[in-house]
């Protein structure tokens, strides 16, 4: 409530305290996420990707934060997802079983929460947090999320990459893959990035225009 009512340093005192009481590594886990959305909406958005990395070490994840160990990493995630891309095809990836492990699905939403606040304040950051989405995804299944880290990793085969179709044709699975899961809390931001980001590359901006009036709303009965 007090979250919901800006009054985000209150908020920030009860997560402290309702952390303090969380039994299970979920249970805290669940808390950081929200602590991480908390941070993003006070524009602390360092804060948020430190508070999300302690989520994910409840879980043996440590996300580097030295930029070298960055793009190591990051290359050696890439190399995986672009791999297990060429055996699964993109168009397929809609098919993918549905991610059952809890600790996973935990991870996927605490990374996703992570996705925003390092795209402003660490874009190295924020294409490993997308990597690891896609490689846990390819490998664990799709979940609610997924659709979003496919749609993060299709920006980067575009603007990152020249791979412009692959880039389409990502974005577009991820639009699928969040309608099959009916994320309404995500739709906005899904429809948002291959609208506008990715679309273009592939046919002219008008056709999307009736899309993007439609996602105004999506994005009002989200509240996002």
């Amino acid at each position: 409530c007090e979250y919901l009512v800006t009054n985000f340093d209150q908020a920030d005192f009860l997560f402290n305290v309702i952390l303090n009481y969380a039994k299970t590594d979920y249970e805290k886990a669940k808390v950081y996420e929200i602590k991480v959305i908390l941070y993003v909406a006070m524009n602390k958005m360092n804060q948020a990707v430190k508070t999300g990395m302690e989520g994910l070490k409840l879980f043996n994840i440590t996300l580097p934060e030295n930029k070298s160990v960055i793009k190591a990493i990051t290359l050696v995630e890439l190399i995986k997802a672009k791999s297990q891309l060429n055996k699964i095809k993109i168009n397929n990836l809609i098919n993918l079983k549905t991610m059952e492990d809890s600790n996973k699905l935990i991870i996927m939403n605490l990374l996703m929460s992570i996705l925003p606040a390092a795209y402003m304040s660490n874009t190295n950051l924020m294409v490993l947090v997308t990597l690891k989405m896609v490689n846990i995804s390819l490998r664990y299944g799709n979940s609610d999320v997924s659709s979003y880290g496919y749609a993060a990793f299709s920006m980067i085969l575009g603007f990152g990459m020249s791979k412009y179709q692959d880039a389409y044709n990502l974005g577009k699975v991820a639009l699928e893959i969040n309608d099959k899961y009916n994320n309404t809390k995500l739709r906005c931001k899904i429809i948002f990035i291959f609208t506008t980001l990715l679309s273009h590359w592939k046919k002219h901006v008008r056709t999307d225009i009736d899309l993007l009036v439609n996602n105004l709303k999506y994005g009002m009965e989200a509240g996002d």
